[in-house]
């Protein structure tokens, strides 16, 4: 699962199952909960006292079931779960990587041109330098020594 920054909001996306859906700070706090195995009845009662009533946090509970975002051992999405931990040695990194470019849509060469050419024609380009012409001049602490009486004056 990968939990991701939307306009609307937190928003989680399952690329093994294909499913997304928002996130809020309920759900967030149930999947920090719940980030490792334990009993969901014993997790749910401590959230509750955490976060308020006993049915929201059940209810969100039963959402993030739903949409595949919360697992239960046992389970087809469980056992899913545990064989991609026995299975999948590269690690996390290696994982989203591959699971976010998996579907991903490429455009052809003639989209490609188009969208350039667009973006060319319509959005100032970024400047290679930049300078300074604009700043306040700093004054350098200059000093002259005369060698005659071994002082400093400024310059």
């Amino acid at each position: 699962m990968l939990i991701t920054f939307e306009a609307e909001g937190l928003a989680a996306y399952d690329f093994l199952s294909r499913m997304g859906g928002p996130l809020n700070a309920v759900s967030m706090a149930i999947l920090n909960a719940f980030s490792d195995w334990r009993p969901l009845s014993s997790g749910v009662g401590e959230l509750s006292r955490d976060l308020g009533s006993y049915p929201s946090v059940a209810g969100e509970v039963i959402r993030l079931l739903d949409y595949g975002f919360l697992i239960v051992a046992g389970t087809a999405l469980g056992d899913r779960n545990d064989k991609y931990d026995r299975e999948w040695p590269w690690g996390v990194t290696a994982g989203l990587y591959h699971f976010s470019i998996k579907y991903t849509q490429y455009l052809d060469a003639g989209s490609s041109i188009a969208a350039m050419t667009e973006r060319v024609l319509n959005v100032p380009p970024v400047s290679l330098f930049t300078t300074n012409a604009d700043a306040a001049t700093a004054r350098r602490w200059m000093f002259r020594r005369d060698e005659a009486s071994a002082q400093l004056s400024w310059l």
